[in-house]
């Protein structure tokens, strides 16, 4: 779950770049909704003018607002922000300003949240679905053609029933063993040094280290009793695969 500082940095992020800029009474009331102080405010505005760039962020403009959107939508998902109210109203209509113009009315694609293919795989998925129908279908066809025989000619039918009767009792197939239920494998449990990596790659996302998550590593590093040393280290090789 996000911070309250990592919020309210989302939000300074979309009140800086809408069209008539900082809103100073607005984040002030964001902040106070979100317990954050005025330290944590001042450490957000110095992150932004640093790393702004007119606007540009680096080239990583989309991405900042994306990622901000993402956080903001998180806040009011978890009830970190106000579902109602003219706070409400002025945080969506944020978001609504940023939107991206392919976005459908703000909605999540369960799908893709869940990291199910799309496009090519997709279709190659429904194309196995497919075949796989066509094989019951062939199955079943199949077994429409054996029983043809005995239903074209009445006669023989009912003149041989009896003896076909035995002769289905005779032939009758045996029943398949239950396949044996194989052991679930045992959960393990991630330990300290792999819980830390996954919080620094998931900050490190868009290459940008704002104040509060610097705040929530080193908080986290005290918690899972996790070295400076160690901390460099995990950072050397994730930008190492990085580049």
């Amino acid at each position: 779950m996000l911070e309250p500082e990592q919020i309210m940095h989302a939000l300074m992020i979309l009140n800086v770049e809408s069209p008539i800029g900082l809103d100073d009474s607005v984040m002030t009331q964001m902040s106070d909704h979100l317990g954050c102080d005025d330290e944590d405010m001042a450490a957000a505005g110095e992150h932004i003018e640093k790393h702004r760039d007119d606007g540009d962020w680096g080239g990583r403009r989309a991405a900042v607002l994306e990622r901000s959107l993402k956080r903001v939508n998180e806040g009011l998902s978890t009830g970190r922000l106000p579902e109602e109210g003219t706070l409400s109203q002025e945080i969506r209509g944020l978001m609504q300003e940023h939107a991206p113009e392919d976005e459908d009315d703000g909605e999540v694609d369960p799908f893709e949240e869940l990291g199910v293919v799309s496009g090519a795989a997709g279709a190659s998925g429904a194309s196995g679905a497919a075949d796989a129908g066509e094989d019951l279908l062939a199955a079943f066809m199949d077994d429409d053609d054996e029983e043809e025989p005995l239903l074209s000619d009445d006669t023989q039918f009912f003149g041989e029933q009896e003896d076909s009767d035995d002769e289905e009792e005779a032939e009758a197939e045996p029943e398949e063993p239950e396949p044996e239920e194989e052991p679930e494998p045992e959960s393990t449990e991630m330990s300290p040094v792999d819980a830390y990596e996954l919080l620094l790659s998931t900050c490190w996302v868009d290459g940008i280290l704002d104040p509060a998550e610097a705040k929530l590593l080193a908080r986290k590093r005290l918690e899972l009793t996790i070295t400076f040393e160690t901390h460099l280290k995990l950072l050397r090789e994730m930008l190492e695969r990085e580049s």
